[in-house]
């Protein structure tokens, strides 16, 4: 899983091919912390899958711009 910290990571990441999973978490969310590590044993099953994670807090600009992103934790494909 790679954490992106920005919006232009942000950005380069939709641009790959395949299907990225974006998971939108947050440091105080127990939800978040719970599932985060089921995700690279899932990333190594589908390796069609790329996954990535946000800090919803610290990338506020992304969590609003492409998605509303009103709750953590939130998975989304594109």
């Amino acid at each position: 899983m790679t954490e992106l910290r920005n919006k232009d990571e942000f950005l380069n990441a939709l641009k790959n091919s395949g299907i990225q999973v974006m998971m939108f978490t947050a440091f105080w969310c127990p939800d978040c912390m719970y599932i985060k590590p089921f995700l690279p044993e899932i990333e190594e099953q589908f390796s069609d899958l790329q996954f990535y994670s946000l800090n919803r807090d610290q990338c506020m600009d992304i969590a609003i711009s492409k998605e509303p992103i009103p709750l953590v934790v939130t998975l989304l494909l594109s």
